[in-house]
């Protein structure tokens, strides 16, 4: 059920509107993945849009072509979150549809979906220049923001897009913001971030990754359900999970190593979750780990320990 989300006060905290204004630069450039001239001339010009210096958001004008690819994975996305998608994130996705009314031949506009959420639950979202760094991605989650790209991918990649776009960031990462248990866990996992090292914040980063970008859910009737924005935002990496090549367990199976993150192909294992409390589990057994291993500088293979004394059986998602 809905948390019970309320409005609050629309003004931002200090560490929030200094953050709104600082100055992001991209981890990965476009053309390190696309050579479409065009395409790289459009992006740069919508990413160019974004003044940071005053933190004011400008309206899109977004082209017939970038409308169909957002009505394309819309349309999809709808079927997903009604069959495939976790009861947080369907009811997260119902609470922002009410007050946003989603059409899938007309792109929202950043501007509005950050006044809503900030109304909401006080989060604000921004533009970035494509992938940027953990550093920033995670600050930005202890400031209650979420940093968000604007470009729209090409019709060719509707499917699966190799690089983050903003129907990407929307769907898969920004609605689940409006159900209040995912946005304090997200919040909690960027203040975790906060004067760490730099061995600790790419454990953390990695964590992120696993649940809240390739993560799924498992409901009560033991099947998998989305929760993770790659698989939300994308059908091609939804069904991914019946290919007989790739893995889904338990977070409590995952050994940390070296962030080695496949961000540009299909995945070959995934993770679940029990419920939204593991991740507060996860959190603290990380930083038991950090207390243990004070003078390692090495970044060590540690396991997750959960109190479950069940090993239940891997299942398939069920469709």
């Amino acid at each position: 059920m809905i948390s019970g989300i309320q409005k609050i006060i629309s003004r931002p905290s200090m560490n929030q509107q200094r953050f709104l204004m600082k100055e992001i630069k991209s981890a990965k450039n476009l053309d390190q993945i696309f050579n479409d001239k065009q395409y790289l001339e459009r992006c740069e010009f919508i990413m160019s849009q974004y003044d940071h210096k005053n933190g004011k958001l400008k309206v899109i004008d977004y082209s017939i072509c970038e409308q169909q690819s957002w009505k394309s994975v819309f349309q999809s996305y709808r079927q997903i979150i009604q069959n495939h998608a976790c009861e947080e994130i369907q009811n997260a996705f119902y609470t922002l549809n009410q007050k946003l009314s989603f059409q899938e031949d007309q792109i929202p506009q950043l501007a509005k979906i950050s006044e809503i959420f900030n109304e909401l639950n006080g989060w604000k979202i921004r533009p970035v220049p494509g992938l940027i760094s953990d550093q920033d991605y995670l600050e930005a989650l202890s400031n209650k923001v979420y940093c968000s790209t604007q470009i729209i991918r090409r019709p060719q990649d509707v499917e699966f897009s190799p690089y983050p776009d903003y129907i990407h960031d929307l769907l898969g990462h920004i609605i689940p913001i409006a159900n209040r248990d995912i946005s304090n866990k997200l919040n909690k996992i960027g203040c975790l971030s906060v004067n760490v090292d730099n061995e600790q914040l790419e454990q953390i980063a990695f964590i992120y990754w696993k649940v809240f970008e390739m993560g799924f859910m498992k409901d009560k009737k033991g099947q998998y359900k989305a929760l993770g924005g790659a698989v939300l935002s994308s059908h091609r990496e939804l069904m991914n999970i019946y290919n007989q090549e790739v893995s889904i367990k338990h977070i409590r199976d995952f050994q940390m190593v070296k962030k080695n993150v496949q961000d540009e192909s299909l995945q070959k294992e995934y993770y679940y979750i029990d419920s939204l409390d593991d991740i507060d589990e996860v959190l603290e057994n990380l930083q038991q780990s950090w207390s243990s291993n004070k003078n390692n500088s090495a970044i060590a293979d540690f396991h997750f320990q959960f109190d479950h004394s069940d090993q239940n059986k891997m299942q398939k998602l069920t469709l």
